[in-house]
């Protein structure tokens, strides 16, 4: 079967995979054959299978920011990304004692096997797989992900790479930029050995790192060489800005899985997927065809969710005993369920951390129900610009109004079934910025009796107007000071 990709024939044999069918029920029997899929697909008969309570913390979990913590250990050196300008999100492991692997910043071999892999993306082989048919299975799971995008890498300048550790023993993913735009994903052979869709919405993560846009991963704490946001010259180094952990989970279901698995007949899922959620997509779509996706995306998110570890620095008996469910770290006790609806504590745009996991479905569930897609390269004359990617005052990276104002046409907002939820984006959050001030970083003003400036990056509430209690200074720029005497 020839694929849409250059040069590129699979000549793949049919392989029958078969795992243990436990845990949820609904995911104890894996779809049929799906016509017009690619043969990875096709032959999957596990997609499903396998109880997620002991397969590891998940892809995402794993995934670039890793298993869903984002510390890494790594038997390797320790990265260099912060002396050499490279940047990394890492996913570890999220079962106790598993980690992702921090980037050595070193080459790993070349690939070497039988699968047909693209040479439009450089893939390069930490180790050996335990045989081609494990290999084939990672490999197949990820490369139609990487070719979906390929048009955007292009248009940036940018070069996809993957590299697998098959010693790496969890579902550990990450995703890093290196200078030279080279847009990586990093994966630990452990996730060869998870349903097929997971290993592919973990995948659409880390890309979800790579050019899902605002709001940023870290806010300022992705940081240039001089320890500040990244100028104009380190941000054309890289190409991007690495997004949130929560925007690579909306982009994931959003953006990449429906692009990757557009094509392909989804209608077996229509019997998989939870009633409740079933009914999220119906009221959304009304084309079959649509449906059908948009259940395919959400039995996968509930299976990837379900999968994951919890974070929580406190026990059960703790959050029960003080009455603490209202705080995100009690509420990731929590499994994810269909019906699952996550709190919100405060307003806030969470930039640095993970969600919980309650919130990760429900992040998931509104992506696969926004219907408003980033502009492809072919459709605005062979460009492509991250969403909210732009410059502001302070530099590349940075969660301000301008980002946020760029980014916004490419998302749901609002309202709609399909906007963020306020479990970590909150539309109304205020962010620094001088769009439309008049301001530069650092200046300000005072006019009829009240204050106001840009607001820094790392705060908001003090762009003002901020009423002055004795009144402006004389010179304009500010509330007048109290006496000194």
């Amino acid at each position: 079967m020839t694929h849409s990709r250059r040069n590129a024939i699979y000549t793949i044999p049919t392989i029958i995979f078969a795992l243990a069918a436990c845990g949820d029920p609904t995911l104890a029997g894996d779809p049929a054959p799906r016509p017009g899929a690619s043969p990875h697909q096709a032959a999957q008969t596990d997609g499903w299978g396998g109880d997620a309570t002991d397969s590891g913390s998940g892809s995402d979990g794993a995934e670039s920011s890793g298993s869903e913590s984002a510390a890494s250990e790594s038997p390797a050196s320790e990265s260099p990304a912060s002396e050499s300008g490279e940047t990394q999100t890492d996913d570890a492991s999220d079962r106790p004692g598993e980690s992702g692997e921090s980037d050595t910043g070193g080459e790993p071999p070349p690939a070497g096997g039988a699968y047909d892999w693209t040479d439009e993306v450089e893939l390069f082989e930490d180790g050996v797989a335990p045989d081609e048919a494990t290999r084939t299975r990672l490999l197949g799971a990820l490369e139609p992900m990487f070719l979906a995008y390929l048009d955007e890498a292009r248009a940036a300048g940018a070069t996809f790479r993957l590299v697998v550790r098959w010693d790496g023993p969890t579902e550990g993913a990450q995703a890093v930029t290196r200078p030279g735009r080279i847009w990586e994903v990093i994966v630990e052979g452990g996730l060869a050995h998870t349903p097929i869709d997971r290993i592919t919405l973990v995948g659409c993560h880390e890309m979800g790192h790579l050019i899902g846009g605002f709001p940023f991963l870290g806010g300022v704490e992705i940081i240039g060489s001089d320890g500040g946001p990244r100028t104009a010259e380190e941000h054309a180094l890289i190409g991007t800005s690495e997004g949130a952990e929560g925007q690579a989970d909306y982009f994931a279901t959003k953006e990449c899985l429906p692009r990757t698995w557009g094509n392909d007949d989804n209608s077996p899922y229509e019997a998989l997927v939870a009633p409740e959620l079933k009914t999220r997509c119906d009221a959304v779509y009304g084309d079959p065809t649509a449906r059908q996706l948009c259940y395919r995306i959400l039995v996968s998110s509930l299976d990837k969710t379900q999968s994951t570890y919890s974070r929580s620095i406190f026990t059960w008996d703790e959050c029960e005993a003080e009455g603490m469910w209202d705080l995100p770290e009690c509420e990731d006790l929590i499994d994810p369920s269909p019906t699952s609806s996550p709190r919100v504590v405060e307003p806030k745009i969470l930039t640095f951390g993970y969600p919980t996991r309650i919130c990760r479905l429900e992040t998931y569930v509104r992506g696969a129900l926004c219907p408003i897609k980033y502009p492809r390269p072919l459709e605005t004359g062979g460009s492509f610009v991250v969403p909210g990617d732009v410059e502001t005052p302070w530099g590349y990276g940075i969660v301000t109004e301008e980002s946020r104002s760029a980014a916004a046409p490419h998302a749901c907002q609002g309202d709609h079934p399909g906007a963020r939820p306020a479990c970590w984006y909150n539309e109304d959050v205020a962010l620094p910025g001088c769009e439309g001030t008049g301001l530069q970083p650092g200046e300000s003003v005072c006019e009829d009796g009240a204050s106001r400036n840009c607001g820094t990056p790392l705060r908001a509430d003090d762009r003002g107007p901020t009423p002055c209690r004795r009144g402006c200074n004389a010179e304009g720029t500010g509330c007048m000071l109290p006496p000194t005497d």
